[in-house]
């Protein structure tokens, strides 16, 4: 199935929101991300996070989340263009040594369907 993002509005009822797909972004986080398993399922969650935000906007270029902690996921990131470009960035703590890396994963979606 398509990745999409889609807002919807019923006028017989006080009702709106936002739904999005995005198993093709998803897999494509699986498959090419290096870091640990719950990494990659934050970098996902997040990317959904942004593309329902992304619905609410009228007007952007780009939105971007960011969270920090002093934890052991240090940093995440995710970003999306207007045209419906995504990307994500993670930075954690790795083993007693306290190595850092950023992993990119860049993806699209299409913004309406």
């Amino acid at each position: 199935m398509t990745d999409f993002s889609q807002s919807f509005y019923w006028e017989t009822l006080p009702l709106r929101g936002a739904r999005c797909r995005l198993d093709g972004i998803y897999a494509r986080v699986l498959r090419d991300f290096s870091g640990p398993e719950d990494m990659a399922k934050l970098l996902g969650e997040v990317l959904v996070g942004l593309a329902l935000l992304a619905t609410t906007q009228k007007n952007y270029e780009r939105l971007i989340m960011q969270a920090q902690s002093k934890g052991p996921l240090k940093l995440l990131v995710a970003e999306m263009t207007a045209t419906g470009g995504m990307r994500a960035y993670g930075r954690w703590e790795e083993g007693v040594g306290l190595i850092s890396r950023i992993c990119p994963v860049r993806y699209s979606l299409s913004p309406w369907i």
